[in-house]
């Protein structure tokens, strides 16, 4: 059902409060909090380290190159702020600052010339491409976790990835070129399949540095340069290649391996990882982007098919307990991810409204936007419907990384704040769709986070 929250708990409130609030919860949809009101019950944010550079990189965090140094800044856990240029309009300061006007670029802070703001006012300049940066990193960042030892292993390592990455380009958009004969695509097909064989043989003792990294126990240069399409792939190439494309994680287990000890690095997977519903999701809207005269439509509409069971599956993940019995304890809550996901709708919520409204989508057209008729339900009342579902996830967001209340009498209040409740209306089930169907990570948040939004939106979506 729709999210209900009371609009008057605070973070630390008393149980006997709560526990007379609890047929209120299971009974009725009480208007969520303002997001004044909001903004007061969320946690201070913790002080911020001193930025020690400045990261230029798209807007949607589907650069590959980019993935590759913002990896790294949080793998190495470098203070930095972040400017997101868009590929397809870039301003043109960025393009006087970048001679080739490439994404990512860094900005050093640490002469007496920079200014927070002004781009290019550090006399060391931008530093542009992704490998020159990785070094840089290395270099004047000595006290973090080095990438590259120059090892015989590590040099071995990034070669094979450099293959792999070549000939998957080629295969991946072979299956969708005319020019190319049928020996043709079966042989890109077999160099594809024999470059993943080599980055497989890197896993073992014998053939490289026994993993579970390509080059041994810790991330390195290499393991960078492959995730960001690699990860992709992983969700992506069936529809890309065909149906008899390799599954990357069920048929190579180092492969398989790699990705477990990838999504266990704490840096790159709770910020600049991608998720399966977004990275399958965004396949059909690249190929309408890239390829929409050489798709056939049912490979469209296999992806998109795809991408609807995933958002299911966000929904069923999302069943709590029933809040009848003061025992039943409430799942386990990533509540750093919750409490992100609840930033940043308090931080963009205008934004996801209009997003959601817009008659004239710019994006993901395939995705129909919530509907007014002008007349019963105008535009005024859809976005108000609309801004009021965000205000009640964001307290049940915010409910559920506060934990304010988990034991004794209070137990089941705390489930009927934290679960969804009652049927929510048209509008707003088809808005939670939307806004589910559009969250794209690491483009709006970290994957863990999109994961607890997704699914707090989808419960509503799903509510009868």
């Amino acid at each position: 059902g729709g999210f209900v929250i009371s609009s008057r708990l605070g973070r630390h409130h008393h149980a006997a409060k709560i526990a007379s609030s609890t047929a209120a919860f299971s009974s009725a949809v009480i208007e969520p909090p303002t997001w004044e009101e909001l903004e007061k019950l969320a946690p201070q944010k913790e002080s911020k380290a001193t930025s020690k550079l400045t990261l230029f990189r798209d807007t949607n965090g589907w650069c590959p190159f980019c993935e590759r140094v913002w990896a790294a800044l949080e793998v190495k856990g470098i203070p930095y702020d972040e400017v997101t240029v868009s590929l397809q309009n870039k301003p043109q300061w960025y393009k006087n600052l970048v001679p080739s006007k490439l994404v990512p670029a860094v900005e050093l802070h640490d002469c007496a010339s920079f200014q927070v703001g002004v781009p290019g006012s550090s006399e060391r300049g931008l530093v542009a491409e992704s490998a020159d940066i990785l070094k840089l990193l290395d270099d004047e960042f000595p006290d973090t976790v080095r990438l590259s030892t120059g090892s015989d292993v590590e040099l071995k390592a990034v070669a094979s990835v450099e293959a792999l990455l070549s000939s998957s380009f080629k295969y991946s958009y072979s299956v969708r070129n005319a020019s190319l004969s049928l020996d043709d695509k079966a042989q890109r097909k077999a160099e594809f399949l024999s470059c993943l064989d080599d980055v497989e043989a890197l896993f073992s003792s014998g053939g490289g540095g026994g993993g579970p990294f390509l080059a041994g126990d810790a991330v390195s240069v290499a393991d960078l340069m492959a995730i960001p399409m690699l990860e992709r792939y992983r969700y992506q190439l069936r529809f890309l290649a065909g149906a008899d494309a390799p599954d990357l994680y069920a048929s190579y287990p180092g492969l398989a391996a790699w990705f477990d000890a990838m999504d266990a690095t704490e840096g790159f997977s709770r910020r600049v990882a991608g998720d399966a519903y977004s990275w399958t999701a965004v396949t059909s809207t690249f190929l309408r982007l890239f390829a929409k005269d050489s798709t056939p439509p049912e490979v469209l509409a296999a992806a998109d098919a795809a991408a609807e069971a995933l958002l299911l599956d966000a929904a069923a993940s999302a069943t709590l307990p029933s809040h009848t019995s003061a025992s039943s304890p409430l799942p386990a809550v990533d509540a750093a991810a919750a409490l992100e996901a609840a930033r940043k709708l308090l931080a963009n919520h205008a934004a996801i409204v209009g997003d959601a409204t817009r008659e004239d989508p710019q994006s993901q057209k395939h995705l129909p936007r919530v509907a007014h008729d002008g007349v019963s339900n105008g535009k005024a009342q859809v976005a108000a419907s609309v801004d009021a579902l965000l205000r009640a996830t964001a307290a049940s967001l915010l409910h559920q990384a506060t934990g304010a209340c988990t034991a004794g009498a209070a137990a089941s209040a705390a489930a009927a704040a934290a679960r969804p409740p009652a049927p929510a209306d048209a509008t707003a089930r088809a808005a939670a769709r939307l806004i589910a169907s559009r969250l794209c990570a690491p483009r709006d948040m970290g994957a863990p986070a999109a994961a607890v939004l997704r699914a707090s939106l989808m419960a509503t979506a799903t509510s009868a």
